[in-house]
C-alpha cells in the first residue's frame, strides 16, 4: 500500500512539473512575440547540393527572434533565387550570403565545378628546361 502511495505522489509531482515548464515556455514564446523583435530570413525547405541554381521552392520566409539570427543571412527570397550555391545547405538552414557564389566569382569557380558531368580533369606538371 505504501508503495502505491509513493507512486501515485511522484507520477503527480512529475505531471505537476511537466505542466509547469509547458506553462513557462508558453510563457516565454509569447513574450518573444510580443517583443516584436523578429527579422525575416531565407531558410533552405529541402538539401541544396553544391554549385546548384536555387530556385522558388527549395528556400522560404521564416521569422526568427533577431538576437539569433546570423549577421549574414539572407533576409529578401529575390536575393537568393537564381544564386548558385557554393557548398551545400542543409533544410532547415538559414541561407548566408557567404555560401552563395556572387557574380564576380562564378568565372573563378573551382576546377570541379567547371569540369562538366560525366567528364574529368587531371593536372599535368610542366618542367621548363
Amino acid at each position: 500500500m505504501k508503495n502505491r502511495v509513493l507512486m501515485i505522489a511522484a507520477v503527480l509531482c512529475a505531471l505537476g512539473a511537466a505542466a509547469g515548464t509547458f506553462i513557462y515556455l508558453n510563457q516565454v514564446k509569447q513574450a518573444y512575440r510580443t517583443s516584436g523583435q523578429f527579422k525575416p530570413v531565407v531558410v533552405a525547405v529541402t538539401d541544396i547540393p553544391a554549385r546548384t541554381a536555387i530556385t522558388d521552392p527549395m528556400v522560404r520566409l521564416k521569422e526568427m527572434p533577431a538576437e539569433f539570427v546570423h549577421p549574414d543571412a539572407v533576409a529578401d527570397k529575390k536575393d537568393v533565387i537564381g544564386k548558385i550555391t557554393a557548398v551545400k545547405i542543409l533544410a532547415g538552414e538559414p541561407v548566408l550570403r557567404g555560401r552563395l557564389l556572387q557574380e564576380e566569382e562564378k568565372g573563378r569557380e573551382t576546377l570541379a565545378a567547371r569540369v562538366p558531368v560525366g567528364r574529368r580533369a587531371i593536372a599535368v606538371a610542366i618542367d621548363c628546361v
